[in-house]
């Protein structure tokens, strides 16, 4: 893969530092405006800003949801420490931290941000990232680095914050500072024109170990400030990946349209069988109640009719009370409700239990009547049908049998017994 590294300060105008990578070796390099580099083709490019190109703020974000955070709710929280105005900066914001309410965010000169994004564009190459030049120095928990040259100078205290080091700000005056008032570093990593003059003051002064260093970490993004959710920008790709893109579309294209042509037959297979079923039913269902759809009423229309096959065949079920006491009631004109003490009823078996008011000479007729309608009616006197479960309850273990409690409350004179012929 080739890349080419770029080293970006706060002067876009001004030709710029670069090197071509090619299979992890260098093959070129120089200085050159952003023009000159147009020709180089099909090469990833990766951005070092300078230092100075943005400030780093730490800002609280307690009670705001991840979600929720807008670049204008970050630049109200950091307005205070600000130098710009509001709307002459532009926000990236690195991440936030739900358990400590942290959001990390850089803080860019717009007209800076806009313009260096427009290069970036006219390259036509695709943009891995851009970052800043202090996250390639060596870092580790608990220590701090600090970089020097005629270019930048800063000292990093963590993952991603770094402070800028300056005429006004020196190396001895801003480590007191730290160092009063932030937590003591293990150690202190030093890069350098002349480390061994920094090594010497940091550790007589304040009594912190030092290691020099002269290598840069340029392989991982610690902090992309070209990827992120608040700008908006066309990304290239690459002709290898726009085929591989492309492809992987075509596959999927073939795999849903095959996938559709098969659940369209599952839906056409399952509308015939369920036409062939619901033919199958309506025409069963014509020998007993015409119907031309199967509706819930249809289905309840034919239901009923084979009640009523069943009753006229004398077929009670258990749920068949009502309908065997109105056929008995239809047939015995002279019974009331005042006449009935009890009902009974069991698996198609009725005893109704009537008052000295029921005038049994009659029964007979009825008798004959029910018979006809496949229904055998018996009458007993109450005496002697209550002897009779007595016994049967006692030596059978009838569960239809008549308990003690029973005949103290029935004040009956006659039990009539009906039952399938």
């Amino acid at each position: 893969m080739k890349i080419l590294r770029l080293f970006v300060n706060d002067h876009l105008d001004a030709p710029i530092n670069w090197i071509l990578i090619e299979n992890e070796g260098t093959v070129d390099g120089g200085s050159s405006t952003w023009e000159e580099l147009i020709p180089i083709e099909n090469a990833h490019i990766e951005v070092y800003l300078t230092v100075n190109c943005c400030g780093i703020h730490k800002a609280k974000t307690t009670g705001i949801k991840t979600n929720k955070i807008t670049d204008d709710i970050l630049l109200g929280l950091l307005e205070d420490m600000l130098v710009e105005e509001i709307e002459e900066v532009h926000p990236v914001i690195l991440k936030t931290d739900d358990e400590i309410d942290i959001t990390y965010v850089a803080v860019f000169n717009k007209q800076f941000y806009n313009s260096l994004m427009l290069k970036l564009l006219a390259l036509n190459s695709s943009v891995r990232y851009v970052q800043s030049f202090a996250y390639s120095t060596i870092w580790h928990e608990n220590e701090w680095t600090i970089f020097i040259n005629q270019e930048q100078q800063f000292i990093r205290t963590s993952e991603y914050e770094y402070y800028l080091l300056d005429d006004t700000q020196p190396i001895s005056k801003i480590l007191e500072h730290m160092v009063n008032t932030s937590m003591h570093p293990k150690k202190i990593n030093i890069y350098a024109d002349n480390p061994s003059n920094q090594q010497k003051y940091i550790e007589n002064n304040f009594h912190i170990p030092c290691e020099v260093h002269t290598e840069l970490n340029f392989l991982p993004s610690t902090w992309n400030f070209y990827n992120h959710r608040s700008t908006k920008f066309h990304f290239k790709i690459d002709a290898n990946t726009k085929y591989n893109v492309k492809k992987l579309s075509k596959s999927m294209f073939i795999f849903i349209f095959f996938l559709t042509i098969f659940w369209t037959m599952d839906v056409l297979i399952i509308e015939y069988k369920t036409h062939l079923l619901n033919s199958s039913i309506k025409k069963s269902l014509t020998t007993i109640s015409p119907t031309d759809n199967i509706t819930t009423n249809s289905v309840q229309a034919t239901q009923n009719k084979i009640n009523q096959i069943k009753h006229q065949k004398g077929v009670y079920t258990n749920n068949d009370l009502i309908p065997l006491l109105n056929t008995f009631l239809n047939t015995a004109s002279s019974v009331g409700s005042d006449s009935i003490v009890q009902i009974v009823y069991s698996e198609g078996n009725m005893d109704i239990f009537l008052n000295g008011m029921f005038n049994h000479s009659q029964f007979e007729s009825y008798q004959n009547i029910l018979l006809s309608q496949n229904i055998k009616a018996t009458i007993t006197e109450y005496k002697l049908y209550k002897q009779n479960k007595t016994n049967n309850s006692t030596n059978n273990n009838n569960p239809n049998a008549i308990t003690d409690q029973q005949s103290q409350e029935i004040d009956a004179q006659w039990v009539v017994t009906l039952k399938s012929n």
